[in-house]
């Protein structure tokens, strides 16, 4: 690599950390030797721990101090020997920098990968508790919103059975029951008329289930002539259903009749009839 690429690629910041080993250590110390712009960049680097060292004024004490340059430089080098920070010292004198600098930077990263550590401890343990509350919150929202649908199918239910009972205890309407013929003799169903409104609702209290193919179809008899009052979408015996409107009627029949309806009545496939 070019001296422009060797200067920006870090190592220079490492050598004057004492972060290299000898053989880099080495490496830096020729290049520097070769380009004085190098020579230049760990000078300045020097500088800058060191102005930053006077900044924080920290200082470790004199054994310390010792026993890092015993650590750094081996136990043979005397730690006593003066360490030169001028700024025109040669490459090889330029790797004696301010002790304080580099315990300094050196204790920097410590800590910084202490705090890494943690941090990334704390981030696991948050992100653990935070997908558990967050599973929790989301399981008590789908628990929410079934009991609103549940609330809401029963308010339905309630209002319904109370329009039930309205009906079927009002004066305005006249009760016919409609025995099970020989097709389904334990078939029951009512029917509530009002005359003067010509209202008609039906309730099942008992149908046999029919196939897709067919249909439960009333009818009401006038003077003897049939007449279609709707097909029976329910056999919910919680639910009245209302059908077509009629003024005059004598009896009125249920009739199994094709999917749709007929357009008249399959006298073989009554189920029930009640009189009026």
């Amino acid at each position: 690599m070019n001296k422009e690429e060797y200067i920006s690629s870090g190592i220079l910041e490492l050598y004057v950390l004492g972060e290299l080993s000898s053989a880099e250590q080495q490496e830096v110390l020729s290049m520097a030797a070769k380009y004085p712009e190098i020579k230049e960049e760990i000078r300045q680097i020097e500088l800058a721990m060191e102005e930053f060292d006077k900044t924080l004024a920290i200082k470790p004490s004199k054994k310390i101090e010792d026993r890092i340059f015993s650590t750094l430089y081996g136990a043979n080098d005397s730690v006593s020997e003066p360490r030169q920070t001028n700024t025109t010292s040669t490459p090889k004198e330029a790797k004696v920098v301010s002790m304080s600098s580099v315990s300094y930077w050196q204790r920097i990263a410590a800590v910084t990968t202490g705090i890494a550590i943690l941090a990334s401890a704390a981030a696991v343990y948050y992100a653990a508790m935070f997908s558990d509350v967050d599973s929790r919150y989301v399981a008590l929202l789908n628990e929410r919103s079934v009991l609103a649908e549940e609330l809401q199918v029963n308010q339905t239910k309630l209002e319904q059975l109370s329009d039930n009972f309205n009906i079927a205890l009002s004066s305005d309407f006249q009760k016919i029951d409609l025995a099970g013929l020989d097709i389904q003799p334990e078939a029951r169903v009512a029917v509530f008329w009002n005359e003067k409104e010509s209202e008609v609702f039906v309730g099942v209290n008992s149908l046999a289930q029919l196939d897709a193919e067919k249909d439960y179809q009333l009818w009401a008899l006038v003077d003897g002539q049939p007449v279609d009052m709707g097909l029976l979408s329910s056999l919910s015996p919680d639910a009245l259903q209302k059908m077509k409107s009629i003024d005059r009627a004598d009896a009125f029949a249920i009739t199994i009749e094709p999917k749709g309806g007929s357009v008249g009545p399959t006298l073989d496939q009554m189920v029930v009839l009640g009189t009026v």
